[in-house]
């Protein structure tokens, strides 16, 4: 289709959703890495530091953020190597290890878990117009006007494409590091070091459940690295793009934002940022980024579903998301934000393991020595020691929660084990008994 090396990302994120990338087309690890850096600067990246750290307190969510990042990291890097060496995006890679019918499940939660983040961001844009509009004017707007508004503004955005997403982010992005920027500054030079770290918050979470809750925040981007990573050109460009923005830029992030509510006493994101002088800066700051992370969600959403009900067009499916995630909105999804992202650790830090072990035990057979093409793929409608492991993790995952069964005492690392062991052993168990049949 192309006959240079491709570095546009718009492009990068447009082609090839069925067919692996063409070996002549990539984009080195760092510009990868750009995508899910952008995305750490925002808004959920700043609400999980500050949640985490009231429930937590700052010993504890300190560790959290760093065992959470390298698990992110790790996880993205195995999933990255998966797609940079066969070049193929994350559905492929799923039907490939879940089955058509099973994929679809997949992609069905994945759908579901960026309505709740179209929620969560819906919200905070809400707030930060009613503190703008209080601030300048004594206009008042009706409790469901600005969601609705703000609905509108970031499905439109989608419906444009990723074109005009990048325009406005190149503008967002200085501004969330001007605002970090100003925050460290302002903790450096007024806070008590000792004091931020001797918080001890409500103490209603502990060390594993923090850390869930960490990788929860950012599981799906690593679930799904390998639709840019297929863009790499080496196993050196996978580990840039994960290490960069999950231990790098989230881990920032997160420490700077736990720091901050500390210092400030605050819990809600909007506050903190005016209590810490940042004024319209950080208004302008939460419905831009907002507003940016919304419309990539609503593609990504569009993709997901577009993947289940082909029929249907893209805008169509984009329209359709965005009035169904401002529906969470209302329904008050940023009220259980600890829980909703716990909850996606426990559900896609198995998906991203059982597709791992695939490939590998893919590779170790010698049943494939170059990316398959789609006629190519597994037309069975259901793997079943895919799903069987899947329901593993989960259920490992949730024991562990409620300290019924410990494996690492973490809720999202004992799903990952559990699936990916619960795969092998039954993908093993039935080449034994097909070899028998056969003998």
């Amino acid at each position: 289709m192309h006959n240079q090396p491709n570095t546009d990302l718009e492009q990068l994120l447009q082609d090839y959703a069925t067919e692996p990338v063409p070996a002549h087309i990539s984009v080195s690890g760092g510009k990868i890495s750009e995508v899910n850096s952008a995305l750490a600067f925002s808004l959920p990246g700043v609400m999980t530091g500050v949640m985490v750290v009231a429930e937590a307190g700052m010993a504890t969510a300190l560790w959290a953020f760093l065992l959470g990042g390298l698990a992110l990291s790790l996880v993205g890097f195995a999933t990255g190597i998966v797609g940079v060496r066969k070049r193929v995006s994350s559905y492929m890679l799923i039907r490939d290890s879940f089955g058509s019918r099973g994929a679809n499940i997949v992609n069905l939660c994945i759908a579901l878990s960026m309505f709740g983040w179209f929620g969560v961001n819906i919200v905070l844009f809400s707030s930060a117009m009613e503190y703008l509009l209080a601030d300048i004017s004594d206009i008042t707007l009706p409790h469901w006007l600005a969601p609705v508004c703000g609905g509108a503004l970031m499905t439109a955005s989608a419906i444009f494409g990723f074109k005009s997403i990048q325009k406005l982010a190149a503008i967002i992005v200085p501004i969330q590091l001007l605002v970090l920027c100003v925050l460290l500054y302002k903790l450096v030079d007024q806070a008590s070091l000792a004091d931020i770290l001797s918080a001890s918050g409500t103490a209603s979470m502990g060390l594993g459940e923090a850390v869930s809750a960490v990788v929860g925040s950012f599981i799906v981007s690593a679930l799904v690295m390998p639709d840019l990573t297929r863009y790499g050109r080496s196993t050196k460009d996978a580990a840039i793009a994960s290490f960069l923005p999950f231990l790098g830029s989230a881990t920032l992030v997160y420490c700077i934002s736990a720091a901050a509510a500390v210092w400030l006493s605050e819990t809600d994101v909007l506050a903190m940022l005016q209590a810490a002088g940042l004024g319209i800066l950080a208004l302008v700051f939460v419905i831009f980024s907002s507003t940016i992370t919304n419309a990539v969600n609503l593609y990504g959403c569009g993709l997901s579903i577009a993947a289940i009900v082909p029929r249907f067009k893209e805008w169509q499916i984009v329209i359709f998301s965005g009035i169904a995630g401002t529906a969470v909105a209302f329904a008050g999804v940023s009220d259980h934000f600890i829980d909703f992202i716990f909850s996606l650790g426990i559900i896609f830090m198995p998906i991203g393991a059982i597709y791992t072990a695939h490939y590998i035990l893919e590779v170790k057979s010698e049943r494939l020595n170059k990316p398959k093409r789609p006629q190519d793929v597994s037309s069975t409608t259901f793997s079943w020691p895919a799903m069987l492991a899947w329901l593993a993790g989960m259920g490992m995952a949730i024991l562990t929660s409620q300290e019924k069964m410990l494996l690492t005492q973490i809720p999202a690392f004992d799903a990952l084990i559990a699936s990916a062991l619960t795969y092998v052993v039954l993908i093993k168990l039935g080449e034994v008994t097909k070899r028998r049949r056969q003998g």
